[in-house]
């Protein structure tokens, strides 16, 4: 992460885009932490009539209620090592409007910037506030936020009801009382045009029995027919959220229908503390919306020690969804999606997944294709409920064979199932008695020291050929009189009797070369 802390007096002088410039100092305002420059900073920030920068020296700027940025404002501090706007809320009793500063509104050809300082909220445990109106930073539109650090909020580090054109760049959001960035659709019905990047994003306060209750990243639907676009959330680094998820996007009623269009999730950092994680967590969690529409996750990587999955897609319907090149360690599953009314229509491609109990979970019409799927427990399993779903090219191994499956194809309508490898898995390839398994092409598929190849998977409608099965771990054997029961397509047995391994048919016994013995 950057730290790019160069900003002074001379610099600032040499930016065009802005004609004015003003010391804070020069209005008053003392910077030593003790005497109240709230009425200096305001009175500088006023006095400037059309816009220009206010400039603070290094310094601690004490203030005792909210700082109003109107319009085309741009503060500018030394350093966000030397430089702190700080608000002992101790000292004060909390309003409906205790914001540190509170941006208005810009008109579309203006913009406000905040750049090169700390805010510090000094709060104590009590007062803690998921409330838009408590915090750090309150920006509306076209807000730069860079080289900033913000703690010991009382709310959330940045947020707004309503927001569009924000950029937050190579910030510190840390230890706030609730969400580090928090933005809803409440106001103007809409969330646009974000973008968070190289930023840390600590872990919230702690904040025990909510459920999603201290997310690192949150996004809200408030009303039916809300939108939320073109958010880019890149090169990130997160500490810890417990109760919650690193990005968070949620609808106040799961029946509301919103959408969700231009969503992407790139190079980030989740890297979840194990002390202070929970099994709740998630790196993305997308709850139940209407329609999703071009979601790209790619490039993460996400640590954990938990139980829930990674990316964790609730939506009705996405179309357009590409979760590509993602690193997955530790997390009970890997990627898990939801069959909606309508179809999905996505690419889930060259992840390394390494996970507790599944890899990738309900890939309706998707394309699986060449991703890296390690599982080290019990009773796990690879790719887990598909229909339509083209799964190619996988990777699937366990460490143990214990009722372990590569792909269960429990609602296995559809899929075109070749060129994957399954190693030291229990059963290969499954279907749950109880299931109708139809219209699946099954091809070219190797399975490599698995127990089993099939479980009661071929009907009439199903093609299958071309599938290698290699090095039986449990291979069982016996003589001619002491054959086993078959239970599935495909069983071996070595038959000492004849000397040569045989295989079932799911009708008579044959050897290598398709001959009844």
């Amino acid at each position: 992460m950057t730290n790019n802390d160069s900003y002074n007096a001379e610099a600032l002088n040499k930016r065009s885009m802005h004609e004015v410039q003003l010391n804070v100092k020069d209005y008053g305002a003392y910077g030593d932490g003790e005497k109240d420059d709230t009425r200096a900073i305001q009175l500088a920030i006023d006095s400037l009539e059309t816009g220009g920068i206010i400039f603070f020296p290094a310094g601690h700027y004490k203030i005792s209620s909210s700082i109003n940025v109107k319009p085309n404002r741009h503060l500018v501090g030394s350093g966000k090592n030397v430089t702190m706007i700080e608000w002992d809320v101790e000292d004060v009793e909390l309003h409906s409007n205790s914001t540190m500063l509170r941006f208005e509104q810009n008109t579309s050809e203006s913009t406000s910037s905040i750049r090169n300082l700390s805010l510090n909220q000094k709060r104590k445990e009590r007062g803690l506030k998921d409330d838009q109106t408590y915090g750090g930073i309150g920006a509306r539109n076209n807000v730069i936020i860079e080289n900033v650090r913000i703690h010991n909020t009382v709310g959330p580090g940045i947020s707004r009801a309503g927001a569009f054109n924000i950029k937050i760049r190579n910030c510190e959001i840390y230890d706030t009382g609730h969400h580090p960035i928090y933005f809803s659709t409440t106001e103007l019905g809409y969330v646009r045009d974000i973008l968070i990047e190289n930023c840390y994003l600590g872990t919230p306060a702690d904040i025990e029995g909510r459920h999603h209750g201290a997310n690192i990243f949150k996004l809200r639907f408030s009303n039916a027919g809300d939108r939320i676009e073109n958010v880019i959330f890149r090169d990130n680094k997160t500490g810890a959220a417990r109760r919650g998820s690193a990005i968070f996007i949620s609808t106040k009623d799961g029946d509301q229908q919103c959408e969700l269009h231009g969503f992407r999730v790139e190079r980030n950092l989740f890297n979840f503390n194990k002390e202070l994680s929970t099994e709740m967590t998630s790196a993305i969690y997308l709850a139940a919306n209407s329609k999703t529409t071009k979601v790209t996750v790619a490039g993460n990587v996400m640590v954990a020690d938990n139980k829930e999955a990674a990316i964790r897609f609730l939506s009705d319907s996405n179309d357009s969804a590409l979760i590509e090149n993602n690193k997955i360690e530790g997390f009970g599953r890997g990627i898990t999606l939801r069959k909606g009314e309508a179809k999905y229509r996505g690419k889930i491609k060259e992840n390394r997944i390494m996970v507790k109990e599944y890899g990738i979970v309900s890939c309706h019409d998707f394309d699986v294709k060449d991703n890296e799927i390690f599982l080290d427990e019990e009773r796990s399993v690879g790719i887990y409920r598909c229909t339509n779903a083209n799964i190619i090219g996988n990777v699937i191994r366990f460490g143990t064979t214990t009722s372990t499956i590569g792909i269960e194809l429990s609602d296995g309508i559809g899929n075109y199932i070749m060129n994957n490898s399954i190693i030291n898995a229990f059963e290969g390839i499954k279907r749950p008695g109880s299931r109708t398994l139809s219209s699946c092409f099954i091809k070219d598929n190797t399975f490599i020291q698995c127990s089993n190849r099939y479980s009661s998977i071929v009907n009439d409608t199903d093609t299958m050929k071309n599938n290698v099965f290699e090095s039986s771990l449990k291979d069982r054997h016996g003589t001619t009189a002491n054959r086993p029961t078959p239970h599935y397509i495909g069983e071996r047995y070595f038959d000492t009797t004849i000397n040569k391994p045989i295989w079932w048919t799911g009708i008579e016994w044959v050897d290598a070369l398709g001959i009844e013995v």
